[in-house]
């Protein structure tokens, strides 16, 4: 089979290759590196720690706005 030049392509099978190629470049940016490895240990523990803790710990929330003019962020 010949290479086919990009100005051979029709309407049709051009639209298909730039679908092929956004969603190779979607699926490489949404791939998740760490799948099939393992928790350590350590992390489990520290998860479980979460877990029980509960979350029940209330931190203030400030605004964008108030951390941007703390950090001399803003005017």
């Amino acid at each position: 089979m010949a290479a086919q030049t990009v100005a051979e392509l029709t309407i049709d099978e051009f639209r298909a290759l730039i679908r092929e190629t956004v969603a190779e470049v979607v699926a490489e940016l949404f791939d998740d590196p760490d799948e099939g490895l393992e928790l350590t240990d350590w992390a489990v523990a520290r998860l479980k720690a979460a877990q029980q803790a509960g979350h029940t710990e209330q931190r203030p929330t400030r605004s964008l706005s108030e951390v941007a003019r703390r950090h001399g962020l803003s005017s």
